[in-house]
């Protein structure tokens, strides 16, 4: 191989993408002569750096589940990039000359989010071109060969189709599990498989139908939100701070929300943001089970720490209120603390964990209520200086760091692993990682209008008819004009994987015999594993593809689960060995 034919690509340019694409360019611009190098950038759609979650031209309604604060796209670790890189914060008060402290603690649209990353990536990608010859690719990239010279890829569009590729970061995010979903659902004309893009995807429904919405969570936000408010419902914040909804006409008649446990999504608020609790109880489980390399399973070793701690949580707030002195130690410890504290204030009653991740929300409530009360609890907890409900919710977001250091070994086991996956990711998420509160009034404001229904909340039946669908649970029914899948698949079948179940690409990527889907198997440096047990060292996946072994995989966050990092800094130290080995061999 000559040097001049090195190729570098990145296959999914959302912002995980454009992170290893600044940490590339930034590594490279170390290096004499880039001349002979070609970065590809390969992305679905034209929106490179923000992706469809964060699509510049979506509506401004709809919203980050955080405070600007919390945003930047400016790397986390020592190696400065081409350009300096402001905060989200920062960037948005000089970019709209705002004040610092009023939109730290503003949540922004998404939207504006996506022109940010999009901002930088185009100044970055400028900067980079000068000494790199860089390639935009509007394409999917559907299968990956192996050859001796390098990886060929096959894409759409047929681009690329004669360039061997020496090294490969792959970060398509949900986008394989959102092409099986429309792949392999397609029950009716009736039915929308998945909701994004919100306006193009949801066009078909007409005014004043009745919508099934299969989902209570983010998603489903956005969707009701196109449904309504995007139709040119108008949202009026009244007196008392909450909102009326006025009709346009355009929306539909009746939205009926439900999902598996009838419970919504918890909002977040200010409060929340500023919690910073701490692990204790499970920090120290998982040392000692790295220190003793013990093989522990997920409901029976892990889950009653990860609740010790949501009740510390919610404890260390209610001591503080009263005034109540107390330093976590250990189990006996604190449990005599509970008992001293309720011998000296009868009249709270105790909490446990399961009262937050069980809620018992249709215990002797009217079904089509339940979901409303449930609401407005949060809204009254989150509008406190202080909450010990509020601070228990919170909770997961500091434990998940920790559960992260047992999730990535070998030592939980494969069926807990799983376990974990398909029941406690999305339940610890409806309570941790919720909208802002905002969306949660004018979802209350839609139920108020009556177009907003939980009738069906939990888990109905649903079967599609000539017309449309029926929806029913107990002795009640209801017929329906459309379903929407309002929910984000986790998942991608093995049968419509795209990329990672193409003709070659089954060789280089490996799952579970057993089951029809597919969990990537990789390194914790995200190199691929293959059937074979072979590892792909030239390949580095980063972000959603590598959840079978890295958890939580923030697509905002620069520091969590950072696989491109090492990437880039290895395909530098690559590309040196072979100029050098060049230049010896010319001498």
């Amino acid at each position: 191989m000559e040097f001049a034919d090195f190729h570098i690509g990145i296959i999914g340019l959302g912002p995980k993408g454009f992170y290893g694409f600044e940490r590339l360019v930034a590594e490279l611009d170390r290096c004499d002569n880039c001349s002979a190098i070609t970065i590809h950038l390969f992305n679905e759609t034209e929106n490179f750096a923000s992706g469809w979650i964060y699509d510049p031209n979506q509506p401004e309604y709809l919203l980050m589940n955080y405070p600007n604060k919390y945003i930047s796209c400016s790397p986390s670790n020592a190696l400065q990039p081409l350009i300096p890189i402001q905060s989200f914060s920062d960037w948005l008060s000089s970019t709209y000359n705002l004040p610092k402290e009023q939109v730290d603690s503003q949540v922004a649209p998404r939207a504006v989010v996506g022109r940010y990353l999009q901002y930088y990536f185009e100044r970055i990608l400028s900067a980079a071109r000068i000494k790199i010859n860089i390639q935009l690719h509007t394409t999917c990239v559907t299968d990956i060969l192996k050859e001796t010279e390098g990886y060929k890829l096959l894409t759409e569009n047929t681009c690329c189709k004669d360039i061997h590729f020496q090294s490969l970061l792959i970060t398509t995010g949900h986008s394989p599990a959102i092409q099986s979903c429309k792949q392999q659902k397609k029950e009716s004309q009736c039915y929308i498989p998945f909701v994004y893009p919100l306006c193009e995807n949801l066009n078909p429904i007409p005014p004043q139908s009745t919508v099934l919405c299969k989902g209570m969570g983010l998603t489903a936000i956005d969707g009701i939100l196109e449904l309504t408010e995007g139709r040119r419902g108008v949202f009026k914040k009244n007196t008392s701070g909450a909102f009326d909804y006025l009709k346009s006409g355009n929306e539909p008649a009746l939205i009926i929300a439900y999902s598996r446990s009838g419970i919504p999504i918890v909002p977040r608020g200010d409060q929340a943001d500023m919690l910073n609790s701490t692990s204790h109880f499970l920090k120290n489980k998982i040392d000692s089970i790295l220190n003793s390399h013990t093989r522990v399973g997920f409901e029976r070793d892990i889950l009653p720490w990860i609740k010790l701690d949501i009740e510390s949580a919610y404890y260390q707030m209610l001591f503080k209120m009263y005034g109540f002195e107390y330093t976590p130690s250990d189990v006996a410890h604190f449990n005599a603390a509970k008992t001293d504290f309720h011998r000296l204030n009868l009249a709270i009653a105790p909490f446990k964990a399961d009262e937050l991740l069980y809620p018992e929300a249709h215990s002797n409530l009217n079904y089509a209520n339940s979901p409303e009360n449930y609401w407005n609890f949060w809204i009254k907890e989150l509008d406190q200086a202080q909450s010990p409900w509020v601070a228990a919710a919170s909770a997961w977001r500091s434990l998940s760091k920790e559960f992260n250091r047992l999730y990535q070994t070998a030592l939980l086991t494969s069926k807990s692993r799983k376990r974990f996956q398909d029941t406690y990711f999305g339940l610890f998420n409806r309570i941790a990682y919720g909208p802002p509160i905002e969306n949660i009034k004018k979802m209350l404001a839609l139920h108020q209008a009556g177009i907003l229904n939980f009738s069906f909340a939990r888990h109905p039946s649903t079967v599609s008819t000539k017309r449309g669908w029926t929806v029913t649970l107990n002795d009640r029914k209801q017929d329906a004009d459309f379903m929407i899948d309002a929910r984000i698949p986790r998942k991608f079948t093995k049968s419509s994987a795209i990329l990672f179940n193409g003709n070659s690409t089954t060789s280089l990527f490996s799952s579970p015999q057993e089951q029809d889907w597919i969990d990537l198997h990789c390194t914790i440096e995200g190199h691929p594993i293959s059937s074979s047990g072979a590892i792909e060292k030239n390949i580095v996946l980063y972000g959603t593809p590598t959840e079978h072994i890295l958890f939580d995989n923030d697509s905002l966050s620069r520091a969590h689960n950072d696989t491109s990092s090492a990437w880039a800094r290895n395909t530098v130290k690559n590309v040196q060995e072979i100029k050098n080995y060049n230049l010896t061999y010319e001498s």
